[in-house]
């Protein structure tokens, strides 16, 4: 179990479990998340992004209906955002990278089986909306539970579950006033530090469950910070979008 300020930080995959799978879509070859590339070729990964645009290179790699789905979601985003304020306005030049295929990647750090997916503060469905996208082509059923309390997203988020027609429920409360939801999976970007959310994931997860936080290049004092207070194991992995980014997953949480 790894809690103290001096615990190692894993980089690449293990057997534990935490072993990243991003070959959910196999039906075009060479499809963009391979395992490989998230524990050894990140940096390859993130020269041909430069070359390419993530939009095209996603368009490449995922099944037609999938990629349809999120060209869909990207226009219902666009049009919305200008009178709700779901995303800054400067980041939709580069949406594709920086929210979507920066979301997507979270989905190859789940387990194998059915699972039930929490999103804290989702916002513009980022990663929630995303991720219940790509689970579509699995072979597992999977749920998404989106809590957003502002109630215009969450309008958004419940209208583009319709139009798109994906396993979603929307949540227009916060996550304090939620009963126990029994996830398998918690996800939530730009939320809060991880010591903040620690609190609020803990009454949420199931017995094995897992979060799966995209975080800065302050994750390490987030879990030294979080630790003082919680037991956990936590792995880091280089973010595919992002070279200051790191996914971070945490297990066995448990209040010290």
């Amino acid at each position: 179990m790894v809690a103290a300020d001096g615990a190692k930080e894993k980089q690449t995959v293990d057997s534990t479990g935490l072993q990243p799978d991003h070959r959910v879509l196999e039906s075009r070859p060479g499809y963009l998340l391979d395992q490989a590339r998230i524990s050894e070729h990140t940096s390859q990964f993130r020269r041909e992004l430069r070359l390419s645009d993530a939009r095209s290179l996603l368009q490449y790699h995922l099944n037609a209906p999938t990629w349809e789905r999120l060209d869909a979601f990207v226009d219902m985003l666009r049009i919305w955002n200008a009178g709700v304020n779901l995303v800054a306005t400067s980041t939709l030049e580069d949406v594709w990278s920086r929210h979507i295929l920066d979301a997507a990647q979270l989905f190859s750090f789940r387990p194998k089986g059915n699972l039930r997916w929490l999103d804290v503060g989702s916002g513009a469905g980022l990663p929630g909306m995303v991720l219940a996208i790509v689970s579509e082509a699995d072979i597992c059923d999977h749920e998404f539970i989106l809590v957003e309390a502002n109630t215009r997203r969450a309008e958004f988020l419940k209208m583009a579950t319709r139009q798109l027609g994906v396993n979603v429920d929307v949540v227009a409360l916060r996550i304090e006033q939620c009963a126990p939801v029994g996830a398998d999976i918690i996800t939530a970007r730009a939320v809060a530090r991880i010591d903040t959310l620690v609190k609020l994931f803990r009454p949420h997860l199931a017995n094995r469950g897992r979060a799966i936080l995209p975080k800065g290049k302050s994750y390490r004092r987030e879990i030294r910070l979080a630790s003082r207070h919680w037991r956990f194991s936590w792995q880091a992995f280089p973010s595919l979008t992002s070279a200051d980014g790191m996914i971070v997953v945490l297990k066995d949480l448990a209040y010290d």
